[in-house]
């Protein structure tokens, strides 16, 4: 018959195990950070999200942990309560591209139409970024929204910047999937004016059967 140990053995023991348990304490916020954004890349989004969760709990305000817990939501299909936490994030660093469009897409999964186009806008005119005239084209389409999407692209060629070009290729898609090759082919050419280094557009200019050539360029007015 197994001996029974002492109640006090007992008592001691658990004690023990409770001040040992005491001194470790939880994760450091690094750590926790840093299994967050391993479990993350890997796709295992419900244990990425404890990390994060400790991280916001400890630290509220922190928008890289609010950003990533709001993702991990978003792919656990829970967008509504993603938004919050992504919101968060885009007021804490409004210069956050990334951010930003990750609240474009979980407004366009909720169907909140307006508040998606007035992020997207807002932040294109602040900005001068043809970029969010371009996501609030591709949304717009997502969304079956064609008149979104006219007003998107009328003002993203209307931008002048750096990322301009872009624009014009997204217009050279749209032309494309209408049929009308020749508008396709102009915007192309637009597009290479703005950006001759661009090898999406040489490659979409090869591909019509165009010799790339200082004469293909033709600037966004013609």
């Amino acid at each position: 018959m197994p001996r029974t140990l002492p109640r006090s053995i007992i008592l001691v023991g658990a004690a023990a195990v409770t001040l040992l348990v005491s001194a470790c304490g939880p994760r450091g916020v690094d750590q926790a950070r840093k299994d967050g954004d391993f479990n993350y890349e890997y796709g295992r989004y419900a244990e990425a999200s404890t990390a994060y969760l400790e991280i916001i709990d400890r630290y509220p305000g922190d928008w890289e942990a609010e950003y990533r817990y709001g993702m991990c939501l978003v792919k656990l299909g829970n967008p509504k309560e993603a938004r919050t936490h992504i919101e968060t994030a885009a007021d804490a660093n409004p210069s956050s591209r990334e951010v930003a469009f990750a609240l474009a897409d979980v407004y366009a999964s909720l169907d909140e139409r307006a508040r998606m186009t007035d992020l997207l806008r807002s932040r294109a005119l602040r900005l001068s970024e043809t970029e969010s005239w371009v996501k609030l084209a591709e949304l717009g389409r997502q969304l079956n929204d064609l008149d979104l999407e006219e007003l998107a692209v009328v003002n993203g060629l209307r931008m002048r910047g750096e990322g301009q070009w872009q624009m014009y290729v997204y217009d050279a898609k749209r032309a494309d999937a209408a049929g009308n090759a020749e508008l396709a082919m102009r915007r192309l050419r637009q597009a290479y004016y703005l950006n001759p280094y661009s090898p999406i557009v040489t490659t979409m200019l090869r591909e019509r059967g165009e010799e790339v050539t200082v004469a293909t360029a033709i600037a966004p007015e013609q």
